[in-house]
């Protein structure tokens, strides 16, 4: 284990592409206190998945490739509260947000979140099913929900209900 940790937060989890990809960075220790003047780069990786078809000896043969690019970086150096982390806007997609830093021990610490940007088109995924990403993990009463439909074809229509009981949305 690492002696320092890295703790990512982001206010969405999806933001549009006129938009920057804003990050909050802090550093704790293994007891939980938090730590200072601690040097953290902060990486925004465009994750494109793509279908390949390729020939092997006299068959053929089908899957997903998936790569990463590096969009954009920051780095930072905590302190008493979170260290704010901005990436330029950025192109309709899936992106993993990676912070990395480095003890004095020499072990690294390499945390990621998970942040869709939204826009026009349609981002290639090898997923089969359906996502409704939550924009918040949490809603006040009579705030507005956004919910960001992750879907496996490029058109199609459809309809969804929405039945609020207390304590969930079925």
């Amino acid at each position: 284990p690492a002696d320092v940790y890295v703790g990512l937060r982001s206010a969405q989890r999806f933001v549009a592409e006129t938009a920057p990809i804003r990050i909050q960075v802090i550093s704790t220790g293994v007891d939980g206190a938090v730590r200072r003047g601690q040097p953290v780069v902060v990486r925004a990786l465009e994750r494109r998945s793509r279908f390949v078809v390729e020939r092997r000896g006299d068959d053929w043969d089908s899957h997903w490739q998936t790569d990463d690019r590096e969009v954009g970086r920051c780095s930072v150096t905590t302190g008493p509260q979170p260290a704010d982390c901005r990436i330029g806007p950025q192109r309709p997609g899936y992106y993993v947000i990676e912070a990395t830093t480095t003890h004095a021990s020499h072990r690294v610490a390499k945390p990621t979140l998970d942040l869709w940007v939204t826009g026009g088109g349609w981002v290639p995924t090898e997923q089969e099913t359906l996502e409704l990403v939550p924009e918040k993990s949490a809603v006040a009463p009579g705030e507005r929900a956004r919910i960001l439909v992750r879907a496996p074809f490029a058109h199609g229509r459809g309809l969804m209900h929405r039945h609020v009981k207390p304590s969930r949305i079925i």
